[in-house]
């Protein structure tokens, strides 16, 4: 039997299902460039990056940018996105990146957007990221808030369409209060939050995805100026490490249990 992390790469393997969702990435990208418009930072670490539409466009001379992707596919696509004059700015892994040997308190801003739902261990990644960001700097983080309604309505509808097309496998369901309090109690400060929901399945076949991408902004507004939080189950925070403590393992472990 495939192991979950087997799972998670063979379904990204093949990136063409998940960049074709551009109303998706657009929102993130966007909510990505406000959030850091006003920090300072030297080296950025993206976890997950896909094809690199959310760090790359934070790519400047006086930047250094991590790129960790166990997809080549996706990985294929971000190289050929990364300016040529910036390609030694730019450092790649085609791994899991739990396997990434990085240095410790070495990146300003860590970038995890749409990866804690596949991850094998949410709470593993987190202790990696943790101990890869320097004290003072920024995570970018995104969540699906598991006890929302739109949460419980997309699961119905999903699993009704798995009687046709069965997944491959869960994704993690992760509890934002939970999640916020550890990292909290970890030195974060949470700095910013845009919350925003997606169409529900099925939509994409009936709307272009510029369509979609209207659709979300005219709902929820743009951070700053965000509106109807409440509606969102997909949670985007900026968090800054103010300082370091240490949790025991009881309190590390299982945060996205109830």
């Amino acid at each position: 039997m495939e192991s979950k992390i087997d799972l998670v790469h063979s379904t990204f393997q093949i990136p063409d299902w998940y960049l074709k969702r551009t109303h998706n990435i657009r929102v993130r990208k966007e909510t990505v460039q406000e959030f850091l418009k006003h920090e300072s930072f030297v080296r950025i670490l993206d976890i997950g990056c896909g094809d690199g539409s959310l760090s790359l466009p934070l790519l400047t001379p006086e930047r250094r940018l991590t790129l960790v992707d166990f997809s080549d596919g996706m990985l294929s696509v971000a190289r050929s996105r990364i300016p040529e004059k910036l390609i030694d700015h730019v450092e790649v892994f085609n791994k899991d990146v739990m396997s990434v040997n990085l240095a410790p308190q070495s990146y300003d801003v860590i970038l995890c957007v749409g990866v804690l739902a596949h991850a094998e261990s949410p709470e593993a990644l987190l202790g990696k990221i943790i101990s890869w960001l320097k004290p003072g700097g920024s995570l970018i983080l995104e969540q699906t808030e598991a006890r929302h309604v739109m949460t419980y309505v997309t699961l119905f509808l999903e699993r009704a369409r798995r009687l046709f097309a069965p997944e491959k496998y869960e994704r993690n369901r992760i509890y934002s209060s939970k999640l916020l309090s550890l990292l909290a109690r970890r030195g974060f400060e949470l700095m910013a939050t845009f919350r925003y929901s997606l169409p529900l399945p099925g939509m994409q076949r009936a709307a272009s995805q510029a369509i979609l991408y209207r659709m979300i902004r005219l709902v929820f507004g743009t951070y700053p100026r965000a509106r109807l939080s409440l509606l969102g189950n997909e949670c985007i925070y900026h968090l800054k490490m103010k300082s370091q403590t240490k949790e025991t393992d009881a309190e590390w472990q299982n945060f996205k249990s109830e």
